[in-house]
């Protein structure tokens, strides 16, 4: 934007806006080159450039370009093309071995390679970090000491960098009192528009809020107050932020003395600062009079001026003994009193309770002026001290009064009950009462409208728990007209195109008060990623981590279409991934490998599919040419449950494993599943009741095998489950399968592991057997029964929560083993000698760790403005303890060394002790073996720290052996898509764990979309069809042949999988 002239003559393109200023500008006079706007006739510039260039005349002296510009252009079809990609020279961050790659811009680009290769290295940690890093550093020190910036990465250069966007698998600051809504903005839209078109109507009555007079108001006073003294106050500030020594200044010399301060009469005079970081209300005593008919022309007067300066609202202090005398001494004031309020503009016509004017605050359950106040709006029922812990409005003294509203506190044993006073909806009762009038409910809520139902309107709570999908059918056939319509044209819009993404990214099903915490990591993903695709950016990188997570393959391809949705707006993407689908689509792909950790950190193979393919160390290349061959071992037979008792009249033969689960044999669900079902799979019913009354398996059963028990999970209806009944075939693999949102999890952990846990759990001792052998069970929680969990003798869960990422956790720690390997130095001689303890050899704590650097075998050093530079410590060298304990051995190594040894020879080197060797076989048979005992938790990829939870448990049940010394227990596993972050190899390896856990008596139920582990269950059990309210219930049960020959949307996919040609070996 520029009016020299020589800038103007030098430039490649000119806009010319005029003619003139004000408004008679604003139009476009001319655009082209400088020597074109100069022969314009009217253009005010090019007059200008003319008159300027006949003054220079020739040889004037105006600026010259170093080179005319035809001289560039004639140049420039011999200058070397730039180069389109971003160059990584020589990476050496964590196990990257100065790695070369050029990752090609505005492109699909897929990292992929073996769990733990150093893929995440190189996209977040150095592609993304540096990004951001260079972002950072062009603001001033100032703001780079308050938003830390990444280290610098292990890396000699970055060439062509973009700005850089990283989408997780993770929620920031995903607390309690945040949802779907809030996440995703929807909710902060949503806010507004029924701040500006919701109608208040009264909590008591239901009645509409309206106008009232001065009149009436007085009128309640002397009846409500006869005989009282009162205070009337006018409100200046409600519930603001500031500092406010402007309205002390105004209020002087009109006569007023005090302003009462969030209950505090402060003086006029010498006002104290008060704390610009809360909110305050301050209010303006206008008169105290005792409230008598006599007195009722004052009191009118007053009035007047009360509501004139709280234009239209007063507040009336009642109650207050005291108060003179509390004044007087300089006593404090704000426990004395209760203030009403009387509002001209907002009241009831019915009980005359006023209303204030409505704030988007409001309709916040993460503001104090908006949630319920029994849950502080978790929804949940919270007991005293819980309520205490999550109501950040509570000042804190150190706080010096700001809102503490940033860390969420962890609060244990929260209730999964809904909090009775707002029905879980979050937001108080007077949020609750403001209605949308005059609109076409939502079709979705004739189901199910709450107590709301009965007002002439639509409460914001009732379209919470609208899905995405149903809410955008709404907002889109939303017609809104005249003031209305004005409101909402920018509204709708901006609600419209969030609901519209989130259906693209396969989230349709989500409601908007789902909470945060709930959401799998892929679904946090994608809301991000929605995110992202809403914001219309050009020219990004984009780096995003295995974004299939939590997504069955039927909707892989609405992904990778909105993937490249975002590639086709001229952003680069570079995603880790192990999905077969996504690594087939991608237009660049780059292999790390060929092994994990230390064995891997280099470049494999860069380029197509093919290239991969053709790479002899590739992992990837190898798994894309030659796919996995189901199944690895002969499936396991499953002979379908007999009725239970009472059901069928023992006349009809046993119900069909194919079709289970309807409700529980009522008659109109099971017709209506009829009319639904395929046609093979209804040819195929009777085929399978009357085989299974004698030979239930095409094959004889082999030695040994006989009737197997099954567990029975009836009338589940948590969520969006329909009354199911689920029969789960037990020391078997069983899968639970469907798309997102059908409610596989809350099925299989939040019914059945939930109350197996339960019940076993109070089985396990004698009073426990008792107590339910008389009828006392636990309450079952999401269904109506429960049968077969008898031969179970222990429940264990693997879910997707993160482990903890403290440096002071390593894999030794977490699974739990190093404790014995402390106790196995403490019992060496050298050790009894000098009198060590097990907490000795503990690098968390005592008088073994190095001093220096607390065990932790680093030290931080912290830069200011500048990122924390990490050293290894200059005493103990990352070993971690003093000379003295490691002075203590254990056949030849101190406990410094096993801490850097890794898992393949630790197997070896603690194979005499069984109880230290069978964790680290497990870490080795999962394919861990290449880790050291003491990596740090944070240095751990997604795919090994998931595999590292499931050894924890797995490990578990050998301690119950040694313990008991008899056949290991029955063990229930339940584990919520154990492939996440598994590359193919791997999971291959976690299958042959799985079928050996399997093959030992135990059972292993598993909610997988990843095909290659459902092919190799012996037992499907199918939910859907769709997510959400169009999902929660069983569409097919079987071995998955049976599924595919459903054709449900999971068979469909299992069947290319199950078609596969054999794999060639190596």
């Amino acid at each position: 934007i520029e009016h020299n002239l020589d800038v103007i003559a030098a430039s490649d393109w000119v806009i010319d806006l005029g003619p003139e200023g004000g408004d008679a500008g604003g139009q476009l006079v001319a655009e082209g080159p400088p020597e074109e706007l100069r022969q314009h006739p009217s253009s005010h510039t090019g007059r200008a450039l003319r008159d300027y260039a006949a003054a220079l005349g020739q040889g004037g002296h105006g600026v010259q370009e170093l080179l005319p510009k035809q001289e560039l252009l004639a140049r420039s079809g011999i200058a070397p093309a730039a180069q389109n990609t971003i160059e990584i020279v020589n990476a050496r961050e964590h196990n990257l071995k100065a790695l070369n790659v050029a990752i090609p811009r505005g492109q699909f680009n897929v990292i992929t390679g073996v769990s733990g290769s150093g893929k995440s290295t190189l996209a977040f940690d150095i592609l993304f970090n540096e990004g951001q890093r260079r972002y950072l550093e062009s603001l001033n020190a100032y703001a780079r000491s308050i938003v830390q910036p990444a280290g610098r990465p292990e890396v000699d250069a970055v060439y062509g960098i973009p700005p850089t966007v990283a989408i997780e698998q993770r929620l920031s600051r995903g607390g309690r009192k945040s949802t779907v809504g809030t996440v995703t903005e929807v909710w902060h839209f949503l806010r507004l528009l029924y701040v500006k078109l919701g109608v208040q109507h009264c909590i008591h009555d239901g009645a509409r809020v309206e106008p009232q007079t001065p009149e009436r108001i007085a009128a309640q006073i002397l009846t409500r107050f006869r005989g009282q003294t009162i205070g009337l106050l006018a409100p200046l500030v409600v519930g603001r932020k500031g500092v406010y020594t402007e309205l002390a200044e105004w209020a002087r010399p009109r006569g007023f003395t005090h302003l009462r301060v969030d209950g505090e009469f402060l003086p006029t005079t010498g006002f104290p600062r008060i704390d610009r970081f809360k909110e305050h209300t301050i209010e303006l005593p206008v008169m105290s009079l005792p409230v008598s008919p006599g007195n009722e022309p004052q009191l009118r007067e007053s009035l007047t001026r009360a509501l004139e300066h709280g234009k239209g609202v007063v507040h009336v202090l009642h109650d207050i003994a005291g108060l003179r005398h509390a004044m007087e001494n300089g006593l404090p004031t704000v426990h004395i009193g209760q203030v009403e309020v009387f509002s001209t503009k907002r009241a009831c016509p019915v009980c005359a309770t006023s209303y204030a004017e409505p704030d988007p605050r409001l309709f916040s359950y993460n503001s104090k002026h908006g949630w319920c106040p029994d849950c502080v709006g978790t929804g949940v029922q919270l007991t005293r001290a819980q309520r205490k812990l999550l109501d950040d409005s509570v000042l804190a003294a150190d706080e010096k009064g700001r809102e503490q509203t940033f860390d969420e506190p962890e609060v244990e044993d929260l209730a999964d009950q809904p909090c009775a006073s707002c029905a879980g909806t979050r937001l108080n009762a007077v949020a609750r009462a403001v209605l949308l009038e005059g609109v076409t409910p939502p079709p979705a809520l004739a189901a199910h409208r709450g107590p709301a139902a009965a007002l002439d309107g639509l409460p914001l709570t009732a379209l919470a728990r609208l899905s995405v999908a149903d809410l955008h059918q709404w907002t889109r056939s939303l017609q809104l007209s005249g003031r209305a319509g004005e409101i909402a044209r920018d509204l709708l819009p901006e609600i419209n195109s969030r609901l519209a993404f989130l259906e693209q990214v396969g989230l349709g099903y989500l409601t908007l008060d789902r909470g945060a915490p709930t959401l799998s990591g892929g679904e946090a993903q994608r809301i991000r990623l929605a995110a992202q695709l809403g914001s219309n950016l050009q020219g990004v990188c984009y780096v995003l981590d295995e974004p299939t997570i939590g997504l069955h393959p039927r909707d892989n391809r609405i992904l990778l279409g909105a993937l490249q949705q975002l590639s086709d707006h001229g952003n680069t993407l570079v995603v880790v991934e192990h999905d077969e689908d996504t690594i087939r689509a991608a237009q660049h792909l780059i292999d790390i490998g060929p092994g994990a950790g230390v064995r891997g950190g280099r470049l494999v193979a860069q380029g197509s599919v093919a290239d991969l393919q053709a790479a002899t160390d590739s992992a990837t290349g190898r798994y894309l040419r030659h796919a996995m061959r189901h199944p690895l071992q002969p499936r396991r037979p499953v002979v379908p449950p007999l009725p239970p008792a009472g059901e069928g009249g023992g006349e009809d033969p046993p119900p069909p494993p194919l079709g289970e689960g309807r409700g529980g044999g009522q008659p109109p669900s099971q017709e209506e599943f009829k009319e639904k079902r395929p046609p093979a799979l209804a040819q195929q019913a009777p085929a399978a009741i009357n085989s299974g009354a004698t030979n239930p398996h095409p094959s004889p059963l082999p030695e040994g095998e006989g009737a197997i028990p099954w567990l029975s999970v009836l009338g589940a209806q948590r969520h969006n489950l329909q009354q199911v009944d689920a029969r789960v075939p037990l020391q078997r693999l069983v899968a639970i399968t469907g798309v997102s949102g059908s409610g596989k999890s809350t099925l299989a952990r939040e019914v059945l592991l939930a109350n197996v846990a339960a019940w076993v759990g109070q089985r396990a001792t004698q009073a426990g057997r008792d107590a339910m052998d008389a009828g006392r069970a636990p309450p079952l929680a999401g269904c109506t029964g429960l049968q077969g969990f008898e031969s179970i003798d222990r429940v264990l869960e693997v879910d997707q929560t993160p482990i903890g990422k403290t440096p002071r956790s390593c894999p030794a720690t977490y699974i739990g083993f190093w404790d014995l390997i402390r106790k196995l130095f403490a019992d060496t001689l050298e050790a009894r000698a000098r009198g060590y303890a097990p907490g000795r050899f503990s690098f968390n704590t005592g008088d073994g760790r190095c001093p220096a650097c607390e065990g932790q075998g680093m030290r931080t050093l912290a830069m200011s403005f500048l990122p924390d530079v990490k050293l290894p410590c200059e005493v103990c060298h990352g070993a971690r303890f003093n000379p003295e304990t490691l002075a203590v051995t254990w056949r030849g190594k101190s406990i410094g060394d096993v801490l850097r040894m890794e898992v393949d020879e630790a197997v070896g080197f603690f194979a005499s002790m069984p109880a230290i060797a069978h964790p680290l076989q497990l870490l080795q048979d999962v394919g861990l073996g290449y880790l050291t005992l003491g990596q740090a938790s944070p240095t751990l990829s997604g795919g090994e720290a998931q595999r590292i939870k499931l050894v924890t448990e797995l490990s578990k049940v050998r301690d119950d052996v040694t313990k008991r010394g008899r056949k290991a227990p029955h063990t229930l596993y339940v584990l919520d898509e154990s492939t996440v972050g598994l590359h193919l190899q791997d999971v291959e390896k976690l299958i042959r764990v799985l079928h050996r856990l399997v093959g030992g008596g135990h059972s292993v139920i598993v909610i997988e979309h990843d095909l290659d582990l459902i092919a190799e269950a012996d037992w499907i059990i199918d939910l859907g069809p769709e997510g959400g309210d169009g999902g929660g219930r069983i569409v097919a049960v079987g071995t998955p042949e049976d599924v595919v020959r459903a054709g449900t949307h999971t068979g469909v996919a299992l069947g290319a999988v199950l078609g596969r040609t054999p794999m060639a070996p190596g």
